[in-house]
């Protein structure tokens, strides 16, 4: 994956008639970075917060931000960020945008739990207003009305997203996985994409990660009965890797577990918190009144100018500082730089804080 920095974007006429403009501020061409602007008219809203893990032409990097230098040109327009799923390369970047800007943050459940996290640990929870949303509903900011659609992911409560603007239909489908027999039964909503496809879609964005690779993936259960069978076999300890955001295949790691009488040990830094934080989300949601009746028309979350909230801070655990080549030019990345320029503006490099530090008290 290629790393230079990318110029200043080009200016873009503003059209005198009614249009929409996609702005990506990354995510195309790279795994990571994601960030989609939806702008059209006096109204801008973007699609997830994302951010990057560094590669090994960026030493001394924890990881890569989007630039809000745009969204900060257009702050009176900007009116909320709608998540799709909560891993990190789709939301790992919401602390840094939430300091410099007072908007909603729609997400589903678990993502929005997943979210808190980050938040509490640079110190803007307090001052976040996350506001949780699922498929059914439908949120109006500004001029665009969003509505989630189900799909199935490796994450839990992942969506894709129907947006209607003043000119069409745009489809973003989030990221995706076309599992038919889903560990928790939740099917994509392949009727409402078909739904939309005949009544016209203005733009479709598509996950398409790997859509170059013959064949398809296989169901998440299909793995669990690979799993199934190595803990009938195997004699002693069972050892699986496993990313922490992988809430459905933990749980059937644990079912496994408790089938077969094993006990379990949750390492890592985020997995234990991860789970905990899912069975918390689970325990809400089965608490919480049924599924909407056939026929109830969809909630209706509105948001527009002069409904930001104050802000407030406290003490964060560890900030890493937004820095760039021109202010640190001790830390340039290593190596031919080719990263193509987007629509968008580039991205800020997070310095890495001094590791030496920390391993002397050791």
């Amino acid at each position: 994956m290629s790393t230079i920095y990318r110029p200043a974007p080009v200016p873009i006429d503003v059209p005198s008639s009614p249009a929409v403009r996609l702005i990506p501020l990354g995510g195309l061409g790279e795994i990571g970075l994601n960030m989609m602007l939806v702008e059209s008219g006096d109204d801008v809203i973007a699609v997830d917060c994302g951010l990057l893990f560094p590669d090994d032409e960026m030493p001394g990097v924890d990881y890569v931000i989007p630039d809000f230098s745009y969204l900060r040109e257009r702050r009176g327009a900007f009116r909320g960020v709608v998540l799709t799923h909560g891993h990190e390369d789709h939301i790992g970047a919401l602390s840094y945008l939430l300091r410099d800007f007072d908007v909603p943050v729609y997400g589903t459940p678990l993502t929005l739990a997943i979210a808190k996290h980050r938040l509490a640990e640079h110190g803007v929870l307090e001052s976040a207003d996350l506001r949780a949303y699922g498929p059914g509903d439908e949120i109006v900011l500004g001029g665009f009305t969003v509505s989630p659609i189900r799909v199935t992911h490796s994450i839990a409560d992942g969506i894709g997203l129907a947006i209607e603007t003043a000119v069409g239909t745009i489809v973003h489908t989030g990221d995706f996985k076309l599992d038919l027999h889903p560990v928790d039964d939740q099917q994509a909503d392949y009727a409402a994409f078909a739904a939309l496809g005949e009544r016209g879609v203005l733009a479709l964005c598509s996950d398409s990660t790997n859509v170059g690779r013959p064949g398809h993936t296989g169901s998440e259960t299909e793995v669990g009965a690979a799993l199934d069978g190595r803990f009938a076999e195997a004699p002693g300890r069972i050892i699986v890797a496993t990313f922490a955001s992988h809430i459905h295949r933990i749980q059937q790691l644990l079912d496994l577990a408790i089938r077969y009488k094993r006990r379990v040990g949750l390492l890592g830094r985020g997995r234990p918190g991860r789970v905990a934080r899912a069975a918390v989300t689970v325990r809400e949601s089965s608490s919480s009144p049924s599924a909407t009746p056939p026929g109830t028309p969809p909630a209706r979350h509105h948001h527009g100018p002069g409904n930001a909230k104050g802000r407030g801070r406290h003490p964060p655990r560890r900030r890493p500082r937004p820095w760039n080549r021109s202010s640190a030019p001790q830390r340039r990345a290593v190596g031919p730089l080719r990263r193509p320029a987007l629509a968008g503006p580039c991205c800020k490099y997070h310095r890495a804080s001094d590791r030496s530090s920390r391993s002397a008290g050791n």
